[in-house]
């Protein structure tokens, strides 16, 4: 799992999103059987975050951000991960809007 974090959104007026600036962190081996949100939770504890705005993900080369509140959110990326090796989240405190 590739973990973005310490940056931010940038929504265009069109409603597009990017994500810009921070840092990346890998964790390997993840049991995807196993997996829940506790887990992500647990990694963004190990970056230093006490408290998380919102969480994202994406596939690799697929810019939409698909938001992850419910446990079949994170379900969804548990499932994704055997299947794509690489899942792309992001920690998210705030989106910053541009025109």
């Amino acid at each position: 799992m590739e973990m973005h974090h310490g940056g931010h959104f940038i929504e265009a007026c069109n409603g597009t999103m990017t994500y810009v600036g921070g840092h990346v962190a890998w964790f390997d081996n993840m049991n995807c059987d196993l997996m829940s949100r506790w887990d992500i939770e647990d990694y963004a504890k190990k970056l230093g975050y006490t408290k998380i705005g919102k969480y994202y993900y994406t596939l690799p080369n697929d810019r939409t951000y698909k938001p992850m509140v419910a446990d079949s959110d994170f379900w969804t990326l548990a499932t994704l991960l055997p299947l794509n090796r690489v899942v792309l989240v992001y920690i998210v405190n705030d989106v910053q809007m541009f025109n």
